[in-house]
């Protein structure tokens, strides 16, 4: 097991985030870019199952497309071999917030290989899709590709852009729409009709801004939201050590899953 799961499991400051259960999984994640766009709150809206609230600033919900290469993939103390334990993913998500709990409400997860992204989402429930995602070094800064992955009746789906952090570290203000976009420790999972939510418990993000040359980013059009060219808001993070627990009803009292923060409380980011 990776030295790391105890010191994140060991922190107080990080474990009143975890439920009262055993984790399952854990992973490094690295050279993370962030875009983020706003979006009008009616079009999120239908695409977001009833049950989940749009977290919104300024009179705009927003969706995240976040690039990043996997490491050191565990179930438990086990280590996955290979492509298993290492893989890219693009992910595409909504902010969306259920009985206090703010996360995610992830429109689709573009993987690395088709079986990892079939094994995942028959454990997770989350919509991973196979799309051959690669995020690579190139010529002192990183390149993250995905696609084409053809949707009927939309654009396929596709990605690639260059990126480095720049010089200037991001120190989030509460409240601003920074610290929202990454102050997520939950994902949540709709299947018929009941929310399932899945808890991850990591250290604050350490935030750049980042230099991007958005090549190519169709996966918005396939997931049928409508976004500027332009992110509002580009981050990178050079890692991150997660620990994870697959996805549990939301039910009273909340048995197995993560506290919510009390009335008051800052958001963690």
């Amino acid at each position: 097991m990776p030295a790391w799961v105890d010191q994140i499991l060991e922190d107080p400051a990080l474990a009143r985030f975890a439920p009262d259960r055993r984790w399952s999984g854990a992973q490094r994640e690295e050279h993370v870019l962030f875009l983020h766009y706003r979006v009008a709150v009616d079009e999120l809206r239908a695409l977001v199952p009833p049950q989940l609230e749009l977290q919104q600033y300024d009179g705009s919900a927003w969706v995240t497309t976040i690039a990043l290469q996997m490491r050191d993939v565990h179930l438990r103390s086990l280590p996955l071999p290979g492509e298993f334990g290492r893989f890219a993913e693009i992910d595409f998500a909504a902010l969306v917030q259920y009985e206090g709990r703010l996360g995610f409400y992830f429109l689709s997860i573009e993987g690395a290989h088709w079986f990892s992204s079939l094994v995942t989402r028959w454990a997770t429930r989350l919509p991973y899709l196979s799309s051959s995602a690669n995020v690579r070094p190139e010529d002192g800064r990183f390149r993250a590709t995905s696609g084409p992955r053809w949707v009927r009746g939309r654009a396929a789906a596709s990605f690639d852009a260059v990126y480095s952090p720049s010089t200037s570290n991001v120190v989030p203000d509460p409240g601003s729409p920074v610290h929202m976009l990454v102050g997520q420790y939950s994902a949540f999972v709709v299947r018929r009709g009941e929310v399932y939510e899945m808890d991850e418990v990591h250290a604050p993000w350490q935030l750049d801004e980042a230099e991007v040359e958005l090549r190519e980013n169709t996966i918005p059009d396939a997931a049928r939201v409508t976004v500027a060219r332009a992110p509002d808001l580009q981050h990178y993070a050079l890692r991150r050590d997660v620990v994870s627990w697959l996805p549990i009803p939301v039910r009273p009292g909340r048995p197995g899953l993560a506290p919510v923060e009390p009335p008051g409380a800052q958001p963690s980011a």
